[in-house]
């Protein structure tokens, strides 16, 4: 029975066109010998990279009969790791002419398969290196799937999508010296910094896209961390995301937040608080960024910086957040920096200045600002740039705004002040 399922779903595949998709910048490499695996947050388009693959896949000769993709939320799969081995006897019935070795396969949710691991791992080992393998966050976190293939995989983070694919989503052309073309540039960073990049949402209206990102959150929340690990008061859970997100922007103290729990009346150990915000990190409901210092330990043990995993999900949790651009701004820019896979830390001494980014032994100091217009703002701005710079010995620093630009210099510092919708191009 269970060999006649896989026979069926992999010929219906090799039969119907791949869906339709737009190109995203990340690409998975194909022939690493290294089983790949794609983790990120809900939503966030990892089937779709799969899609994307196999694409470049077939465009360099390869058959599709030598591809074998299998989505295991299909309804009809509910079995164990013994009967998974009916996927490669199936395969070699249907195709008695192409040896294992030179097939590629691509499982979808894999951990819907109980002993999903073992099989993988002999797969693997015995027939083929060209294995991609993508999980749910609700029973697979990126860490278990290290833990379960023994240094045998690499894993990719797939996000939501950058500015640059929501251009590309949009199907606008980054044309930014054709006055029609950057108006459109510049309407579109506006709506991507209200609803953010989750790629379903791109195309919705206002509302529909609005339910969408509360649907996907609720999901993330009840069923990735709630659900999973049967957390028993939901409400605390939420008002401590809700306390998270409230602080975006500024290094957040677990411990200020258990005092302000505490006089609320809710129950909790900071020793749980702690353990609920690794809960929220490794489900990617939130990403953290670490105080910058030339002690990795002092690094580590720094009062974090916390942002949303998209900048739509600002309003979703504080309604009021809508109004407030400049938070939805700087997490905008923190995930922009994320994607573009640098390594990024937060300034604070006397001042603060938002970024530190390392890319290769380079570092570079950013601050973030909706607007500049107001004086108090650019000063202030200013300041902790002319800070971080000096600590580090810098020359230059930016400061990323929402459409406007200048230079200016500050005892032979050079200061640029540069439009994000540009910028971020």
């Amino acid at each position: 029975m269970a060999k006649e399922i896989f026979k069926e779903i992999i010929r219906n595949f090799h039969q119907k066109e791949l869906p339709s998709y737009y190109k995203r910048k990340l690409e998975l490499p194909v022939d690493s010998g290294k089983i790949i695996s794609v983790i990120g947050s809900r939503r966030s388009g990892k089937t779709y990279l799969l899609y994307q693959t196999i694409k470049s896949i077939l465009t360099k000769g390869v058959d599709i009969e030598k591809i074998i993709y299998i989505n295991f939320e299909d309804e009809r799969l509910n079995y164990n790791s013994e009967e998974l081995d009916q996927i490669l006897q199936a395969y070699r019935e249907l195709y008695p002419e192409y040896p294992l070795k030179d097939c590629y396969f691509f499982l979808d949710e894999v951990q819907n398969m109980q002993g999903w691991e073992r099989f993988v791992r002999r797969v693997h080992d015995t027939e083929t290196r060209n294995i991609f393998i993508t999980g749910s966050n609700s029973k697979l976190l990126s860490r278990e799937i290290a833990t379960e293939l023994r240094g045998r995989s690499i894993a990719y983070e797939v996000y939501p999508l950058s500015f640059s694919e929501y251009l590309v989503f949009n199907q606008i052309k980054p044309d930014i010296y054709y006055a029609p073309t950057k108006s459109k540039i510049i309407n579109s960073f506006s709506n991507f910094l209200r609803f953010g990049g989750f790629p379903e949402t791109v195309k919705f209206d206002e509302e529909i896209r609005y339910k969408t990102l509360n649907e996907y959150f609720n999901t993330m929340l009840f069923r990735d961390i709630i659900e999973r690990y049967s957390i028993k008061n939901p409400r605390l859970l939420k008002f401590y995301l809700k306390k998270l997100f409230a602080g975006v922007g500024k290094p957040i103290s677990i411990n200020r937040i258990f005092n302000d729990l505490k006089s609320m009346g809710f129950e909790v150990s900071k020793n749980s608080l702690y353990q609920y915000f690794d809960y929220f990190i490794d489900t990617f409901m939130i990403l953290s960024l670490d105080k910058y210092d030339h002690s990795e330990m002092k690094q580590l043990k720094s009062n974090k910086k916390v942002y949303p995993v998209d900048h739509g999900f600002l309003p979703v949790v504080d309604q009021s957040a809508s109004k407030n651009l400049g938070k939805a701004f700087e997490t905008l820019a923190a995930l922009e920096f994320i994607k573009s896979g640098n390594i990024l830390h937060y300034y604070k001494q006397h001042r603060e200045c938002d970024f530190i980014i390392k890319n290769g032994g380079e570092l570079e100091a950013i601050q973030v600002s909706y607007s500049v217009d107001d004086s108090t703002t650019l000063n202030r701005e200013i300041k902790g740039l002319v800070e971080a710079c000096k600590h580090l010995k810098l020359s230059k620093g930016t400061i990323i705004t929402f459409d406007e630009s200048f230079e200016t210099k500050i005892n032979n510092l050079q200061i640029d002040v540069v439009e994000g919708w540009k910028y971020f191009l």
